[in-house]
C-alpha cells in the first residue's frame, strides 16, 4: 500500500485532484450567490468550506 501511494503523490495526481475541487467550489459559490440569502445558502456555502477543508 506504501508504494501505490508513493506513485499516486509522485503521479501529480492529488495536485490535480485539489485544482479539479478548487474549480468545483468556485462554480457552487458562484451559483450560491445568485440564490436569496437565507439559513439554506448559509449551510450550502458551510458545506463548500468543510469540503475545501478537507486533508483526504
Amino acid at each position: 500500500m506504501p508504494r501505490a501511494v508513493a506513485l499516486l503523490r509522485g503521479g501529480g495526481a492529488p495536485a490535480e485532484a485539489g485544482a479539479m475541487m478548487r474549480g468545483r467550489l468556485a462554480r457552487a459559490r458562484g451559483a450560491l450567490g445568485g440564490l436569496q440569502e437565507g439559513p439554506a445558502t448559509r449551510v450550502l456555502y458551510a458545506l463548500c468550506d468543510v469540503v475545501a477543508d478537507r486533508d483526504h
